[in-house]
This record gives structure tokens, sequence and C-alpha cells, in this order.
């Protein structure tokens, strides 16, 4: 492939512009018709390239985008999201700007993931140049930083038929490619015990919080760093008074894991700690689990890597 290095400026001035537009919208994942701008925004540049798009819809967030080139289920499947974290108004008081030593961008969401966005449309323009897009496929969720709750069905239905797929949001630092990432779970274990008072009815009452404690030792042990599997406590809840004996009890825990197996065998382990024995007279369950599973390299991994790679060299990255 010929290098595009030459031609950067060129194209670049068009990607700035459009990252300037969509970082001037709020586009919150609360804010609705915010994100709907952005995706909007993005929907009519697709048009412009030849793309047909539709929109998903959700019943809390706002709808997801999915966008074809022709006919068929795309060979490529280019992902993104358009929402951020950022409440209304964020975008007036942090107005879009360049640095004009370093020419970096800064603004709500330059990075996560409007920049992203940019690029991607910049990219298939460029493309579109040379050669027609039938085989690439477009989706954008509106609500990835919360999880993805709603749209996680609608990429699984999109992603149908592909045989690579890259999202455009950018690593933690630097200019790499990301080819795995940990899975996610949140956990939320909560005891059931029986009030009494602490010195005349001591017998009568069983402590949510203690059996809480018991359990959550066997919960910390989760954790192996061998198997990058992290494990925290962040919230922990229970009682109302130091002389009751409390009735409840409640823990919220963040789970990290490297692997499909890991996620298993974390999920087993909690469900199991549910049904244990932590204190006569309470009983335990857990609620929640895996939001985001994780990203593992898979056969073909190694050859979309060497491509991405390689078209990097070609712009000097």
């Amino acid at each position: 492939m010929t290098s595009w290095l030459p031609e950067c400026p060129r194209w670049a001035d068009g990607m700035m512009a459009l990252l300037e537009d969509l970082v001037g919208i709020d586009s919150g994942s609360e804010d609705t018709d915010g994100a709907w701008r952005v995706t909007e925004r993005i929907g009519r540049e697709l048009t412009e390239l030849g793309f047909e798009w539709r929109s998903l819809e959700g019943a809390r967030f706002a709808p997801s985008l999915c966008a074809d080139w022709g006919r068929g289920n795309g060979d490529v499947l280019l992902m993104g999201h358009v929402d951020t974290v950022f409440p209304a108004g964020t975008a007036r008081q942090r107005p879009f700007s360049v640095d004009a030593g370093s020419g970096r961008a800064y603004g709500p969401g330059v990075l996560d993931m409007k920049g992203g966005l940019a690029i991607l449309i910049g990219a298939l323009r460029r493309v579109r140049e040379e050669r027609d897009l039938r085989g690439v496929r477009v989706f954008l969720n509106a609500d990835e930083e919360p999880g993805s709750p709603e749209s996680r069905r609608h990429l699984a239905a999109c992603a149908q038929g592909a045989r690579c797929a890259l999202l455009l949001e950018p690593p933690d630092e630097g200019e790499a490619l990301v080819v795995a990432r940990k899975g996610i779970g949140v956990f939320r274990l909560e005891v059931r015990g029986r009030a009494a008072h602490a010195g005349d009815a001591e017998g009568t009452g069983a402590s949510a919080v203690h059996a809480l404690l018991r359990a959550a030792g066997r919960v910390l042990d989760l954790g192996d760093a061998n198997l990058r599997t992290s494990v925290n406590i962040g919230i922990v809840s229970g009682g109302r008074n130091p002389s009751i004996i409390a009735d409840e009890a409640a823990a919220v825990v963040d789970v990290r894991v490297g692997s499909t197996s890991e996620a298993e065998r974390v999920e087993r382990a909690m469900r199991g700690i549910a049904r244990g024995s932590w204190g006569r007279g309470t009983r335990a369950r857990v609620l929640g689990g895996f939001h985001r599973p994780p990203v593992e390299p898979i056969a073909g991994t190694a050859g979309v890597q060497r491509i991405v790679c390689d078209a990097g060299r070609s712009l000097g990255v």
C-alpha cells in the first residue's frame, strides 16, 4: 500500500473540523438528546461516503447505529461509542482547543472517544478515494460508559459474519494496539441476620456484620496475581448502632479477570460463598456478575495485528 503520510495534512484538516464539532456536543450517557446528535452527525458523514445506516432502539439510552456499505454483512466491523462521562454543560465550560506548539487537541471526550470517531470517518474517506468500502460495517453505541447494558445485544447481532473487528477507542497511553483486555464483574454480597441488643439479648441475635466479615476473607482469597485476577471490596455497609447486633450487611466487590475460564471460576466461587455457612442464624446471597467479558486473542488476532502495525508504520507510527 502506498504511504499516506505525505497526504496527511490534506485530509487531517477535515478530521480536526469534525472532531471540533463532536466535542462541542455534550453527549453524556444519560443525555440521550446529545448522544443522538453525535450519532446523527456521524450518520451524515457515513451517508456521504455511501453507507446506509439504521438506528437500533434502546429504552433508557440513545439508539445505536449500524451502517453498511452495499449489501451483505460486513467482513470488517469497525466499532465505537458516542457517549462520554461528562455532564451537560461541560462542552461550554471546557470548549475544544488545540495547542499550537504540540498540535494536541483538548476538550471533553476528545480522547474517549470522539477522536476515534473522527479517525474512523477520516480513514474511511481516505480509503474511499481509491476503492469501494464493500464489506465494511460500522457499529456505534451510546451506552458504553455504563457497560453497554442495552446495546450489547445489538452489537452481537451486527457482529455476525464479521471476519475481524476493530474498536477505535484509544488505549490508556501511547500509540498502542490493544489485543487483550480484562473482563470486569461487580458483585454484591448481602447477609441477613437477626437484630438483638448486644448486651441484654446477645444470645438471641445473629450478626450479619460478623458473618459478612468471615465471608469477605473467602472473597479476597479469589484473587490470583498469577492468573491476572484481582478482587477489591470497595464498599462495605451494615448495622445502625454499636449496641445493636446488625441484622443486615453488604459488600460490593469489583473483580477483574484475564480469561473466560477465570470469570467462570470466580462466578462459581461467589455463588458458593453465598451458599456457605458464615454464622448461626444468618443467610447470604450474591447479586450481580460479569458485565464485560474478557477480550482474549484468538487464532486470527496475530494476522490482524500485523496488518494494523504495517499500516501504522506506513504513517510513521
